[in-house]
């Protein structure tokens, strides 16, 4: 098979508001898996039938949105570089790692490499979602 004959999909991602997938997360067993030979971190709340599919967003490049691809219902989120780039860039998304089971020697490890700045400006962000989904 040719490469321009392979199947195409586009997937328009149901991603409810951040209000709506709080009430849902909070009715749902989260579960948090890390692969640390990939570096990667799969978060699910909801298991498809089959399998979900990873769209990955431009900006930031290590996020993807997982989805059931009969629905397109947003079913978890795939972050790659997880530890590499996505909790130094993103502080807030740590306590994703102590689900993971992550140890903590690493995690202190990690928190100590990252600027007082960039954890002020986390904590920052999670106070402008939160009032944003009021």
């Amino acid at each position: 098979m040719a490469l321009s004959e392979l199947p195409v999909y586009n997937y328009r991602p149901r991603i409810p508001p951040p209000d709506e997938l709080a009430a849902r997360l909070r009715e749902s067993e989260v579960s948090a898996q890390y692969n640390p030979l990939a570096d990667e971190l799969l978060l699910l709340w909801c298991v498809p039938q089959e399998f979900a599919v990873s769209v990955f967003l431009d900006d930031p490049d290590w996020l993807a949105v997982r989805l059931d691809p009969e629905t397109s219902e947003l079913v978890g989120f795939h972050i790659t570089d997880f530890l590499s780039r996505a909790v130094r860039e993103r502080p807030e998304l740590i306590p994703l790692a102590r689900l993971a089971g992550i140890s903590e020697h690493v995690l202190a490890s990690l928190e100590r490499e990252i600027p007082a700045e960039e954890r002020a400006r986390s904590a920052v962000r999670v106070l402008a979602c939160l009032a944003e989904s009021r």
